[in-house]
């Protein structure tokens, strides 16, 4: 039912690809008390087709919710992380420092060279700047595509993104610790209900919801299914 959160939540540790593109104030796509979840256009470029895209979008409102009613059934729950969880999370952490400060240096650097070719310089001398760093111009490539404006590339210069990729992190374990309670419990009260275990996981999210009062507001799109989330 579980894997590793590293790798299912690996999305988490590149806020380059997820932070770049603004979402739209005017655009709600779902609602509840945990707040709003904003309509955020994926830039798929030309290599993907517009229902590619929608897909994609479908993708991330599916883990938006998903998160909310994470959050929202840790509480019901009264779900508490032990000492145990807690300390293998730190460790984690302590584990991936190394690799996150690396990820988030190639990732200023690439912003760095983005913003270079936004401000006019040409991007011969930029694209050759980036080899001799290291760097493949496929990156850079995607760099521009994600940051396709000045604004956008002195936005990114400005995050902490080290800071960002481990509280991703620690986020992240946290979550998957959660998700670990969650399904005990249901494995523990399925059989006291007399119905199976996909079903009583369905039956939790229904009312997690609803005691948050989610609502789908654009209809372009669709709720996650209730099952599996586990």
């Amino acid at each position: 039912m579980h894997l590793s959160w590293h790798i299912r939540l690996m999305p988490l540790l590149f806020p380059l690809m997820l932070c770049a593109q603004e979402p739209s104030p005017d655009r709600v796509v779902v609602t509840s008390d945990a707040g709003p979840i904003l309509y955020r256009f994926i830039a798929c470029g030309p290599a993907i087709a517009a229902e590619r895209c929608h897909d994609l979008e479908q993708q991330r409102l599916n883990t938006r919710v998903k998160r909310q009613w994470i959050a929202e059934a840790k509480t019901i729950y009264h779900i508490e992380l032990n000492a145990d969880e807690e300390s293998h999370i730190a460790a984690e952490a302590a584990a991936n420092r190394d690799f996150h400060m690396k990820t988030a240096a190639l990732y200023t650097k690439l912003a760095k060279l983005a913003l270079r070719i936004r401000q006019g310089e040409p991007q011969a001398d930029v694209y050759a700047d980036a080899a001799r760093q290291g760097i493949e111009g496929g990156r850079l490539d995607e760099a521009l595509r994600l940051l396709p404006t000045r604004e956008a590339a002195e936005k990114e210069l400005n995050k902490d993104l080290f800071s960002e990729l481990q509280s991703s992190a620690r986020a992240a374990g946290e979550e998957e610790a959660v998700r670990r309670h969650l399904a005990q419990l249901l494995e523990q009260n399925a059989p006291a209900a007399h119905i199976s275990v996909a079903d009583a996981e369905e039956r939790m999210w229904s009312e997690v919801a609803t005691r948050m009062h989610m609502r789908l507001i654009d209809t372009t799109y669709e709720l996650p299914a209730k099952r599996h989330v586990l």
